[in-house]
């Protein structure tokens, strides 16, 4: 390249960055659909773990329909919550941005195989993930940010957009979820829990939940509790009240059986075991079941489990909190965005975040988007 097309070419790249800047600056959240809506699921990455590899892609129209200068953009967390997230520092976050030839659905579990361009660092060094307070209303406000000075030029109509963090360490469990959507999953919130969990003998937390993502006519009903330091005996229990089971009136009080501190909140009209087993995260426990295609949309029921600790009280048993349940309506369609996973930076492959389903974490993104 001679001396005048390199002076051409900073002109040209001078000029465009200039209208960008000149040019107002806004916002866009992808999917658009839920700008205001809180999405079908709950996504642990990329913040749920200390020390992961992962990738998003998103299609180009979602984004821009022509050049797009990206200058920022931001995730929000999961809602409602009944206690705070606590946020952490990264000493070392590096997020990169590219063009990419790889669809949501092509996305490939090997991570080298969706960089198809050269990847841009946007952002590199200390991150503080902010802590997120207890909160009965949702969506949450966009205020996990990240921004950089140097806008990222992204063509929409020529190729999808590829976002790769990368945070090295030991990677293990952090307990941090963002807002999600996920391809045909619901268009609500699937899952509330509600109640008070009894105690273990030995330091335990069973979280008791289902997810979103397939909560629907003809999906998958897919209940978890996690996680746990050992082996415990379990149940499930699934009721179509939460105040009466008979006779009896609920949440009762199980310390008549010497179970002080546990309460039975839902009617026991069908119990299935909860046994556990071990998974990449550790101990948990895990119930999958097909709905029906005609289970009415808004049906409500309720999930509780208990499991079996002869050292927790007299009757040795503990309970869970309770969950209510609701079928909700499909979103359908397919996804604008896919996400991959690593808790491990260094590996070369995921999996992902929601298996055979696509989706991704919601996001907005800021700079000029035409």
């Amino acid at each position: 390249m001679n001396l005048y097309s390199r002076s051409a070419l900073a002109c040209v790249v001078s000029v465009a960055f200039g209208i960008a800047d000149a040019v107002a600056q806004s916002t866009r959240v992808v999917p658009a659909a839920n700008a205001t809506v809180e999405g079908s699921g709950a996504s642990y990455h990329p913040f749920g773990t200390t020390a992961p590899r992962v990738q998003q892609v998103w299609t180009g129209s979602s984004i821009t329909s022509a050049a797009a200068f990206i200058d920022g953009f931001s995730y929000r967390c999961n809602a409602p919550r009944r206690q705070t997230t606590q946020g952490r520092s990264y000493p070392n976050l590096t997020l990169e941005f590219g063009s990419t030839s790889v669809t949501p659905a092509t996305m490939s579990t090997t991570f080298a195989s969706n960089i198809t361009s050269t990847m841009t660092t946007v952002f590199s060094g200390a991150y503080n993930l902010p802590s997120q307070p207890a909160t009965k209303t949702s969506p949450s406000p966009f205020d996990i940010k990240f921004s950089w000075t140097q806008p990222f030029v992204f063509a929409g109509n020529s190729g999808n957009l590829l976002a790769d963090f990368k945070v090295p360490g030991t990677g293990r469990q952090a307990g941090y979820s963002v807002d999600a959507f996920v391809a045909g999953g619901g268009s609500g919130q699937a899952a509330r829990p509600f109640g008070t969990p009894g105690k273990f003998s030995s330091p335990e937390t069973a979280r008791l939940m289902a997810s979103n993502q397939a909560m629907t006519p003809g999906g998958t009903l897919d209940v978890m509790c996690r996680p746990f330091s050992k082996n415990y005996t379990g149940n499930l229990m699934f009721g179509l009240s939460k105040t009466t089971w008979g006779a009896i009136a609920l949440p009762l009080d199980l310390a008549l059986i010497g179970a002080p501190a546990n309460n039975l909140y839902v009617s026991m009209d069908l119990v299935v075991p909860f046994n556990t087993a071990t998974s990449r995260n550790g101990i948990g426990s895990r119930f999958q079941a097909p709905i029906p295609a005609q289970t009415p949309i808004g049906l409500v029921f309720y999930a509780q489990a208990y499991y079996l600790d002869a050292q927790a009280n007299a009757a040795g048993l503990v309970t869970t909190r309770g969950l209510g349940l609701t079928i909700l309506k499909a979103s359908g369609g397919s996804s604008v965005t896919n996400q991959l996973a690593s808790m491990d930076s260094t590996s070369a492959t995921g999996r992902f975040t929601f298996g055979t389903v696509m989706g991704g974490p919601i996001v907005q993104f800021a700079g000029v988007l035409p």
